[in-house]
């Protein structure tokens, strides 16, 4: 049978005093997300004796892995920078990706993270937008980048200055007319 419900003070302890002698189980609920629910524990309790238990709790984690590819195909990026954030903002760390496009953030405390692309490869535009990941306890969150080549841009045709042409071509047709007059006051 429950013996009761207790909530540890703010020292993490609690105290149940004038228990009976006898074997008692100790079991941790209602944690918050980020911890493990330790195993279940026994004691023993002697008359006129205290007995202590001590719960260790273990913070929850799961992994991330970073994929940078080619946007439209199967091009895996490598040495493309990743950072990744907490949920308060701070920097946890920065990540390259090998040749297969992949980074690897393991044993992250559970919890929402934003990854941003810090880094490309030339001639790769940096993505505009940086991605969330929820991290959960014992899985791993995928999170893939698309990056796209940057636009080069291509000559169709002539582009010259048609200005520069055209003060040309004027310049000409003053110099034909000027010899023509002069011929012709030659001829005369």
């Amino acid at each position: 049978s429950i013996v009761g419900e207790y909530t540890t003070n703010e020292n993490g302890q609690v105290l149940v005093e004038n228990l009976p002698t006898g074997k008692y189980t100790v079991e941790t609920k209602d944690l918050p997300v980020i911890y493990r629910t330790p195993e279940i524990q026994t004691t023993e309790v002697e008359l006129g004796e205290t007995a202590d238990v001590l719960i260790s709790l273990e913070k929850a984690t799961g992994d991330l892995t970073m994929i940078a590819k080619e946007k439209g195909t199967s091009n895996y990026l490598k040495d493309v920078e990743f950072e990744v954030y907490d949920e308060a903002g701070n920097l946890i760390g920065k990540y390259i990706s090998d040749e297969n496009g992949t980074s690897f953030a393991g044993e992250l405390v559970v919890g929402r993270y934003t990854i941003k692309v810090t880094k490309v490869p030339d001639g790769f535009k940096l993505p505009a937008n940086a991605k969330e990941a929820e991290i959960v306890v014992d899985m791993n969150t995928t999170v893939i980048f698309e990056l796209e080549r940057v636009e080069e841009n291509v000559q169709t045709g002539d582009n010259s200055n048609i200005g520069l042409h055209a003060l040309l071509a004027g310049l000409s047709g003053i110099g034909i007319l000027a010899t023509r007059r002069k011929k012709n006051k030659n001829n005369n």
